[in-house]
């Protein structure tokens, strides 16, 4: 705002998608979600099951105005044998 960088006269909207489903957690030295576990993935099963997890998106969503995150959801994974593996 002090740079005056925005036009505050005009509304920027932005859908922000593809988000990493999984992260590699350098304290722990592991591989964990990024966010949220209840995501379906994108790909699904066979996502699950034939590519690198840190190559795996998730199916959730942002919606975006002049930098201010206004809502953000997910498809949810209501596939017990994906959330299982």
């Amino acid at each position: 705002e002090q740079l005056e960088l925005i036009d505050q006269k005009r509304f920027e909207f932005c859908w922000i998608v593809d988000f990493p489903m999984f992260e590699y957690d350098e304290d722990a030295k592991k591989v964990d979600f990024s966010h949220n576990p209840f995501s379906m993935p994108q790909g699904e099963m066979e996502a699950l099951e034939t590519k690198d997890p840190l190559d795996i998106l998730a199916y959730q969503y942002d919606i975006v105005c002049n930098g201010i995150e206004l809502s953000s959801g997910a498809i949810r994974n209501h596939r017990p044998e994906i959330m299982y593996k």
